[in-house]
């Protein structure tokens, strides 16, 4: 029994020493547990700071960068926004797109870099013709011509606006002072050249026609008393005669398919005819014993009539065909005149007198003479 309480008493030791032991185990494991946990606690704090000074970078790296790009992007859209071939090309590519209103904002803004480019007005002016804003496109053609009188799409822009609002005035005024070929062949059809003449002003001795003529698609109006052919006119279609005498003003004009006319052409004319002379007759005055023939010289173009009452002959006298045989007896009075056939111009009449008295032959002595022989 000793034995067996002094080994159940060494047993209980033994079981205590086990105990103490297992809870100095413990102690250590919890003490090293906490020094573990401190440690993760540690080693967590650091990654978290190491974390947020990563993030920190980052964030300060990303700020940079934004800051940057934004300085950038400023630094272009500052730059674009002073470069006029910027200007020029995003007006391009709207217009492309047909985003015409867009397109015109990016013109505007490439004009006040560069004001001196008329090519560009002139791409703003057709954009604006084709959005029915037509005073803007008319002052900014305008202005393009005031720096280039020599810009021929500007003119054709204008004049076919000025023909779409049946506006031939504002082409003329367009017109007025141009010079230069190039420019005026833009006008052709507004260009009226005036009528042709065949005779120019001056006196005649006959009487004329006058033919006018001007160039395709025009009619020609004239007058021959001074007024004017554009309200007064006659319309031309054949040669114009004047066949009497005096002064004639003759005023024509070219009218075109437009309504426009030419200048007016003036002429003068002044039809003064000499009479025919007076004519020339043989033989002349005189006393005649034989048979004798009268002939009168007439000048081509006109006629001559006789009349031997010593009246004034006129066309209803005898008319002159050939040589007059003198009518028998004293003082017989030839009157002669020449008419030109043309003009019914007289001559100044001749006058002969005339005697024509035969010889008569004494035949009595001869008969005698030829009896008495007769009768031997």
């Amino acid at each position: 029994i000793s034995k067996a309480e002094s080994s159940a008493t060494q047993s209980q030791n033994n079981i205590t020493k086990t105990e103490n032991t297992t809870e100095s185990i413990k102690k250590q494991v919890s003490v090293t547990n906490s020094d573990v946990q401190i440690k993760q606690q540690d080693l967590q704090k650091k990654k978290q700071q190491q974390s947020q000074m990563l993030l920190g970078i980052v964030v300060g790296v990303c700020v940079l960068l934004l800051i940057i790009g934004i300085s950038i992007k400023v630094s272009i859209d500052y730059k674009n926004e002073n470069s006029f071939a910027y200007q020029v090309e995003m007006a391009e590519k709207f217009r492309n797109q047909n985003n015409l209103e867009q397109a015109a904002e990016y013109y505007i803004k490439a004009i006040k870099l560069n004001a001196k480019n008329v090519d560009v007005k002139f791409e703003l002016a057709e954009i604006y013709f084709s959005l029915d804003k037509t005073t803007e496109a008319v002052t900014l053609s305008e202005t393009i011509l005031k720096q280039d009188a020599y810009y021929k799409s500007a003119y054709e822009a204008l004049i076919e606006y000025y023909e779409e609002i049946n506006n031939v005035d504002a082409i003329f005024a367009l017109m007025d002072g141009i010079t230069d070929k190039r420019i005026l062949s833009l006008f052709e059809d507004y260009i009226v050249n005036a009528p042709s003449v065949n005779l120019k002003s001056g006196t005649y001795k006959d009487y004329i026609n006058i033919a006018l003529s001007g160039k395709m698609n025009t009619t020609v109006y004239y007058t021959l008393d001074g007024s004017d052919p554009r309200t007064n006119g006659t319309l031309y279609y054949k040669t114009i005669s004047i066949s009497e005498m005096g002064n004639f003003t003759l005023k024509a004009v070219c009218k075109n398919k437009y309504g426009i006319y030419s200048e007016v052409v003036t002429e003068l004319y002044r039809i003064e005819i000499d009479p025919p002379e007076m004519p020339h007759v043989s033989p002349d005055s005189g006393t005649y014993e034989t048979e004798t023939y009268i002939s009168i010289r007439v000048p081509n173009g006109c006629s001559a009539y006789y009349t031997w009452d010593n009246s004034i002959p006129t066309e209803d006298a005898t008319l002159y065909a050939e040589p007059i045989l003198i009518p028998e007896g004293r003082n017989q009075i030839l009157s002669v005149i020449v008419i030109d056939n043309n003009t019914g111009l007289s001559s100044r009449v001749y006058r002969g007198s005339y005697d024509y008295v035969p010889i008569v032959v004494d035949t009595t002595e001869e008969v005698e003479e030829d009896f008495s022989e007769g009768s031997e």
